[in-house]
């Protein structure tokens, strides 16, 4: 429980909607959690929470700040080793990927046959798996 409740404080705290922090105060706070992180005993219970409340945050643009969510990567990392963070970062890896080809795509763009469009392109073994929603419209 622990473990979880640390995962949904993070994950409050690095969600847009907590614009009274500023940068340095965000990095006090995260490193104050880690302090009390490093005590607590499922860690894999950590990772399975933390894992699924960062697509909410990247993918739906909910994040506070990208570098927000780098720091605590790599404060995770570095109390934890990589192997625990491997697939997290994968994911952000994912996410700068598509960045990267969604900026060259609407550069590549004529501007007459203009599309809106947004696309991610994630990688099947770092983002968590959701059951089928087997509802019919």
């Amino acid at each position: 429980k622990p473990a979880e409740l640390i995962a949904k404080f993070i994950d409050s705290k690095l969600k847009s909607g907590n614009k009274d922090q500023k940068e340095e105060e965000l990095d006090i706070t995260l490193n104050k959690v880690m302090i009390l992180f490093r005590y607590v005993q499922g860690k894999d219970v950590f990772e399975a929470f933390y894992k699924k409340a960062i697509p909410n945050r990247s993918l739906m643009g909910k994040s506070a700040s990208i570098d927000s969510e780098k720091s605590m990567l790599s404060k995770l990392k570095q109390e934890c080793g990589s192997q625990f963070t491997f697939k997290l970062e994968g994911m952000f890896k994912d996410i700068d990927i598509s960045k990267s080809l969604m900026t060259s795509y609407r550069e590549a763009q004529i501007e007459e046959q203009a599309i809106d469009l947004s696309v991610n392109i994630l990688t099947t073994g770092y983002w968590p798996t959701y059951k089928p929603d087997k509802s019919i419209i």
